[in-house]
């Protein structure tokens, strides 16, 4: 059967469809669907750029710089390596398409854009914290577990031993 007599049923309630660059339809909630489109605004801008990736092999001028510790791992500034074009520029399209799509200045879709990359550094942050925390308790607990396990084996074992004394 060809494709072209296939229909596609109607967008179920609640849900809306959203073309990518590439013409790719997505079906997404209703509320799902501001992000989406930000999404293809922001690919698309990417695409337009069309800049190769830069060297960003240069490691060993950076050994000494400054660092945040946060999670397991550490935040260097600046970047290590260094940012190349195409990750510069990538930033750069995600920043017009927010400005396009909000209608608000450079500066200030910059800005939100920073916070949200804070907010993931802080949420990362935090699960860590988390996960480190439930990963202590665990390990707690399986060691209570084994000494009520080691404690009740030893009484059974005393039991055994009482009862084979009585028998003789």
């Amino acid at each position: 059967m060809p494709l072209s007599n296939v229909s596609l049923p109607s967008t179920p309630a609640g849900f809306a469809t959203g073309v990518s660059p590439d013409g790719h339809t997505y079906i997404v909630p209703e509320f799902m669907l501001p992000a989406l489109l930000h999404g293809f605004e922001t690919i698309q801008r990417q695409a337009d750029l069309n800049v190769a990736n830069g060297n960003g092999d240069k490691l060993a001028q950076f050994q000494n710089l400054p660092f945040h510790v946060i999670g397991h791992g550490s935040v260097l500034y600046p970047a290590d390596p260094p940012l190349s074009d195409r990750e510069w520029l990538s930033l750069h399209a995600q920043v017009v398409a927010l400005q396009e799509q909000f209608g608000i200045s450079y500066k200030d879709a910059a800005h939100r854009l920073y916070f949200v990359y804070v907010n993931k550094v802080n949420l990362h942050t935090q699960s860590a914290r988390v996960f480190e925390s439930i990963e202590t308790r665990m390990q707690k607990t399986l060691v209570e577990i084994g000494e009520k396990f080691d404690e009740i084996e030893g009484h059974k074992r005393h039991d055994h031993h009482a009862d084979d004394m009585v028998v003789d």
